[in-house]
């Protein structure tokens, strides 16, 4: 006889994450979220009543209660974070005393987590979390320390363009409100300290053990030992991480369920060892995994894992019958609980992801396996589901997915855990000063290690080991698991092989697929030229994409990160040709790093009248990587498609005051009726040998030269363009960039301005008639 496991954790999880998830995208204000609150508490007294009068109806509506107070909780988080009364000193140079709950190591400074924020002058007190940078100094500040600070309390960078990276909300997921720094001693006062005495134990012989493994390892072996052991992969280098990553490795440099996993089975073998009883070996367990996971951080996957564990080993010594997904839900309403923000956490989602592909797909896998050793099956159909489980969420936060990832963990996978175990005896001999014992592990650790990345680093180094793919929809991810799900329901064996629903199964499995492929390769909702003003700081990055779909760049920004992952993010693997002003490093140091990483068919240039470092670097690489390189002078004219690019300037003969910046690459891009005017960092002189010449400088957008310098956009050059809208690219610098004049220029004539500092990435759609504009952080 069947029995069908009821989940009832499950359902409240997934309902809760709903009301989250709903609450994220439609944010109210204080009035709405009182009479939300009054219709949750006028439900739950008609459930009470429907529950006594066993109606059938309760159900739904405590499954509509659940939903409603995901939406509450979140949004009600939301409005107390907004409205918190640091918001009133943000931008402010002030003097506020706090508390240290945590110091980290980040190589070019030190980091330290803030809390008990009170600012004592305007009576402000506040229980949010602020991150201090200490620059040139090494203030050694522990846990407890109470400090006093004088700063200016900063918001952290927001996301600026599609595809970048926003560190505001990364710290916010976290619970940190806002950064501040300090660069001096006078700066900063240690007054008190006011630590917990566990906590401040537990805190201490974790400097203790980063001690010991600086001790006895050298690097790049003792970075790599603290992020196994620790979780603290701060100072590990780029290129061991970065190898990983494209591994699909990732997962062992974090302290995560693996490890977690590892140190509770080694609990298990010692408990099993001194004879412990189950009550014993839970108590064990609980004190042991708690301290560890205080030590390492509290790292959410770290605290998922152990959760988990314990409440297996809870349910072992109650005798109840242990369900995976059940537990699982519950450690997820516990941690939601917590912080509704962690939801939106990568490491959340890849965590629990993990977790439930490898539970959901594994068997099923397993099953069809033609590998009959158990270890090595189980091995590869875990590694397999957890690829399969978590492959549309790292390509929605990576772009990218590794190829080599199962192959990869069954070799590297073995090795780290044989690591994780020595380490820690090694730790536990270090601590107790057996020195030899100590020495001989830490031989056996590095000759381990130094395995794994020659290992990891012959195989990055070898292979083709990512696939670049872009960032899926939400849609796209949906469709996804929804033929995995279907899937398994096919192919799960059973006692009786047919299934009366199978054809129903393979026809969702059909339509599935047909639908996800329309809308990965099917039609493009708009076949006009796209343009995009990136916002990479105060300098110059450019993207175009023609009505055919030809890929061109003006310009890479000065380290062309922005740029690189909007490119990534986008699945762009190629440029068709890049355009580059002048050889400034804010306009062609992005395109030289771009190089390194893209394959670009064509860059052109202007003359300049002197090479130098920068110039020099530009033309080796471009030999190097065989581009085709050519110079632009006024009277060129390139053809893509149906745009045209006009050069304008520069001129012969060069101009020589201020020649990088005069001389820049001047560009009328026109389609049909639409025209834009790329000017670099043209200054007076330039313009007023462009006003001079006979050009047709009349455009519809004006791209503003030398970031809105009162060294450019004279009047008279602003009335001969007289475009529709102005675009400065501008970022924080100590210019004063933009000029005020030269906004007033613009706006005084009716023309509309915007600077990609205040807007983000604008973003313009035109069919060479008409256009529309975006502006990223409107939009967001």
């Amino acid at each position: 006889m069947l029995i069908k496991v009821r989940r009832p954790l499950v359902e409240i999880f997934i309902l809760l994450v709903l009301g989250l998830i709903v609450a994220s995208y439609l944010p109210i204000d204080f009035t709405y979220l009182n009479l939300l609150e009054g219709v949750v508490i006028i439900l739950v007294l008609i459930a009470s009543y429907l529950w006594k009068q066993k109606s059938s109806k309760v159900r739904a509506i405590v499954y509509f209660i659940i939903f409603l107070l995901g939406f509450v909780y979140l949004q009600s988080v939301e409005l107390n974070w907004e409205n918190d009364k640091l918001g009133a000193v943000i931008g402010d140079k002030v003097k506020l005393v706090a508390k240290v709950l945590k110091a980290s190591d980040k190589g070019y400074s030190k980091e330290y987590l803030l809390t008990d924020i009170r600012i004592t002058d305007r009576g402000i007190y506040s229980d949010k979390e602020i991150l201090l940078s200490a620059y040139k100094i090494d203030p050694k500040l522990g846990y407890g320390d109470i400090i006093e600070l004088d700063t200016r309390l900063e918001l952290a960078d927001a996301q600026h363009n599609p595809g970048g990276f926003s560190y505001r909300n990364y710290l916010k997921q976290q619970g940190i409100y806002g950064v501040a720094k300090v660069n001096s001693y006078e700066e900063l006062r240690v007054v008190a300290n006011r630590a917990n005495f566990i906590m401040r134990s537990l805190f201490k012989l974790r400097e203790e053990i980063k001690s010991l493994i600086q001790r006895y390892f050298y690097q790049p072996y003792n970075y790599i030992l603290e992020a196994l052991l620790l979780g603290d992969k701060s100072l590990l280098p780029d290129r061991i991480e970065d190898n990983f990553r494209r591994l699909g490795l990732s997962h062992l440099l974090v302290i995560s369920g693996f490890h977690i996993g590892l140190l509770s089975y080694l609990l298990y073998l010692i408990g099993k060892r001194l004879n412990f009883s189950k009550r014993l070996n839970l108590i064990f367990n609980l004190i042991f995994l708690s301290s560890y996971l205080m030590i390492t951080g509290c790292q959410l996957p770290s605290l998922r894992a152990v959760l988990l564990i314990f409440l297996v080993l809870l349910g072992n010594y109650l005798e109840r019958r242990i369900d995976m997904y059940n537990l699982l839900a519950g450690v997820g309403i516990i941690i939601l609980l917590i912080n509704p923000f962690s939801l939106f956490t990568v490491s959340f989602q890849l965590s629990f992801g993990a977790v439930v592909a490898i539970s959901f797909l594994t068997p099923v896998i397993s099953s069809y396996l033609p590998i009959k050793n158990d270890k090595l099956n189980n091995l590869i159909s875990g590694s397999l589901a957890a690829q399969l489980g978590l492959l549309p969420l790292l390509s929605y936060y990576f772009y990218e997915i590794s190829l080599l990832s199962v192959l990869s963990n069954l070799l590297i996978m073995p090795l780290i855990s044989l690591v994780l175990w020595i380490g820690v005896f090694f730790i536990l001999a270090a601590l107790m000063r057996v020195v030899i014992i100590a020495k001989l592990l830490a031989i056996i650790i590095k000759v381990i290690l130094c395995l794994v990345l020659k290992i990891v680093n012959l195989i990055a180094d070898t292979f083709i080991t990512t696939l670049l793919v872009g960032k899926p929809t939400i849609l796209t991810i949906v469709l996804y698991y929804l033929i995995i799900y279907y899937l398994v329901k096919v192919f799960k064996p059973r006692l009786i092989p047919y299934s009366k629903n199978y054809k129903l199964h393979s026809k969702v499995i059909i339509l599935t697929t047909i639908l996800l492929l329309i809308i990965q390769l099917g039609f493009a909702d708009f076949n006009g030229l796209n343009i995009i003003f990136l916002s990479v700081g105060s300098a110059d990055g450019i993207y175009l994409e023609t009505p055919y779909h030809q890929k061109i760049l003006i310009d890479g920004g000065e380290d062309g990160k922005e740029i690189r992952e909007y490119l990534r993010s986008r699945g762009i693997r190629r440029l068709d040709m890049a355009f580059i002003s002048h050889f400034h490093a804010d306009h062609v140091g992005g395109i030289i790093e771009l190089m390194k990483e893209f394959k670009i068919e064509r860059i052109f240039y202007p003359p300049t009248l002197e090479e130098d470092e920068l110039s020099r670097e530009f033309f080796k690489l471009a030999e190097d990587k065989e581009i085709k390189v050519t110079k632009l002078c006024r009277g060129d004219n390139i053809r893509v498609s149906q745009v045209d690019f006009k050069v304008l300037a520069p001129s012969l003969p060069l101009i020589s005051e201020s020649s990088a910046n005069n001389n820049s690459l001047v560009l009328s891009l026109i389609y049909k009726d639409f025209k834009v005017l790329f000017t670099g960092d043209l200054e007076i002189e330039g313009e007023e040998r462009l006003l001079a010449s006979s050009a047709n400088l009349s455009s519809t957008i004006l791209k503003v030269g030398h970031h809105g310098s009162n060294t450019s956009s004279s009047i008279g050059f602003i009335d001969k363009i007289n475009p529709a809208l102005a675009v400065i690219s501008v970022g924080k610098n100590n210019y004063g960039h933009p000029s005020r004049d030269v906004v007033n220029r613009f706006k005084a004539r009716g023309i509309k301005v915007l600077r990609t500092d205040y807007s983000g990435a604008v973003t313009i759609w035109t069919d060479g008639q008409s256009y529309r504009y975006e502006e990223f952080l409107l939009n967001q």
